[in-house]
């Protein structure tokens, strides 16, 4: 008798996962919250499946927020590995968790799918699935930011005090202005940063979590220009 989709995840994932180093939350989130869709004036949760099975995070030394960098599938150990890897690519995409890897697994093999080059690799075996620290390296390999370096630090910054639950669209918003403010700072070009939103998306909560967490990672005031379309 082979092992469900719950078993598989509990006897076969779990396991390796942690001798990966995915081994506390800060590293490693499961089951994230369904996606929100835009019902009435407010965005409402979804009815039914879309949750991501695991949301991998790269964790730099004692910072207080984990940075998600990837999402992974999981299916029941008798079905194909990269069954999950098309639904995984749509959580993974800039309106959810706005990660650069996709993985997919039956507990044996998995596939990936690299959003930077848009190649799809796999199946291997699952004993050779990356490492934390090997994912660490490799995110800061591809986006070419030295998560270590005190401008950086804007990524792992704790959201405002006023608004702490921030919804996984407006961390990712928050994440990708980030990003894109380091990479202009390295190219030594000022950062010009839009952000389009529907109404009732929560621009205000982004915009107050922006300004918070640049203020704790003690960013200067001038650092580019941000504009929410309203």
């Amino acid at each position: 008798m082979t092992y469900n989709e719950a078993e598989t995840r509990y006897f076969l994932i779990d396991p390796v996962l942690r001798e990966k180093g995915y081994n506390d939350h800060q590293r490693l989130k499961l089951e994230t919250p369904s996606p929100v869709e835009p019902t009435g004036p407010k965005g409402r949760r979804r009815r039914g499946p879309g949750r991501t099975d695991y949301l991998l995070c790269v964790q730099a030394g004692e910072m207080p927020k984990p940075l998600p960098v990837a999402v992974l599938e999981a299916k029941k150990e008798s079905e194909d590995p990269l069954k999950g890897m098309q639904q995984a690519k749509g959580y993974a995409d800039c309106r959810r968790h706005d990660v650069k890897y996709v993985f997919a697994t039956n507990g044996h093999r998995y596939g990936e799918f690299d959003k930077i080059t848009g190649l799809q690799e796999g199946p291997f075996p699952f004993k050779d699935f990356p490492a934390h620290p090997d994912l660490t390296v490799r995110y800061a390999r591809d986006t070419g930011i030295d998560i270590h370096t005190p401008e950086a630090a804007m990524l792992f910054m704790a959201d405002s005090p006023a608004y702490p639950q921030a919804r996984y669209y407006q961390d990712a918003a928050i994440r990708a202005a980030f990003e894109k403010i380091i990479r202009c700072r390295q190219k030594g070009e000022p950062a010009h940063i839009l952000l389009s939103m529907a109404t009732g998306s929560g621009k205000t909560i982004i915009a107050a979590n922006l300004l918070w967490r640049l203020h704790e990672a003690q960013q200067p005031r001038k650092w580019g220009r941000a504009t929410a379309t309203y």
